[in-house]
């Protein structure tokens, strides 16, 4: 099945920021890394998706996802899952 990762960008005072360089790592449940995956950069929401095809793996499996983003020179890398559910 198809899943879509989103990225989303705020400031410290909880507003959108566009235009930030996007990027994530998909660590899969048998250990595999899908290699830096470069997004679109954010857009006026400060939103940058990517939609994938899950590799066949079993139900209750977790897939791991590394978002890296830059802006202004800033670098900021935060993880998160989610669930295989069929």
């Amino acid at each position: 099945s198809e899943q879509t990762v989103y990225v989303i960008l705020q400031n410290a005072q909880f507003q959108p920021v566009a235009n930030a360089q996007t990027s994530i790592v998909l660590q899969y449940p048998n250990g595999d890394p899908s290699g830096r995956i470069v997004l679109d950069p954010t857009n006026e929401n400060g939103i940058s998706t990517y939609t994938f095809t899950i590799p066949e793996f079993d139900v209750d499996e977790l897939i791991l996802v590394e978002a890296t983003v830059q802006y202004n020179g800033q670098e900021v890398t935060t993880t998160t899952w989610m669930r295989i559910w069929w």
